[in-house]
């Protein structure tokens, strides 16, 4: 009797454990599926900006933010970052190696893309003529996340995340 009171109890003990461990990938399936994007985002900013430090690559490091109007320099594109935008922008590209045409995919917030080559430096997202910057999506985007997807003709790609407000 005492034999047969002992496996009862170690078979309620693998059904418990079992529970927790039914438990705890349920809470994690719902997690991810809640911060999914979040965490992509920032596991894709680290690796833009250990590039844009070491320029290990030979495609897209880095992007400068460009003021359309004046084709001037703002500052360094951080990925992640939040922009207010109260003028027109535009993003060049920076490349490592020898590149010979980078194309973009912009992935705008309401899922939309917008696909654009660039066969000559500057490597401008949105365009430009003999370095007159062209104006990011017709000069007023809409508050939301934009991913930047820059692959140039080595096959070398990378993504780059920005938000609006």
């Amino acid at each position: 009797m005492v034999i047969h009171s002992k496996m009862k109890e170690m078979g309620q003990g693998l059904v418990e454990y079992a529970l927790i461990l039914v438990l705890v990938a349920v809470v994690s399936i719902i997690i991810l599926a809640l911060m999914g994007t979040t965490i992509s985002d920032v596991f894709s900013c680290m690796l833009h900006e250990m590039n844009a430090e070491t320029k290990v690559v030979n495609g897209v490091y880095k992007y400068m933010l460009v003021d359309a109007t004046t084709d001037e320099d703002i500052s360094r594109a951080q990925c992640g970052q939040t922009l207010v935008l109260s003028e027109n922008i535009n993003f060049r590209g920076y490349t490592a190696g020898d590149v010979g045409r980078v194309t973009y995919q912009v992935i705008l917030p309401d899922g939309s893309i917008v696909d654009r080559t660039e066969n000559v430096p500057p490597w401008a997202v949105f365009g430009d003529s003999s370095g007159d910057y062209g104006v990011a999506l017709g000069g007023s985007p809409d508050p939301g996340r934009y991913v930047i997807n820059a692959k140039t003709d080595t096959g070398e790609s990378s993504t780059f995340i920005f938000f609006v407000e």
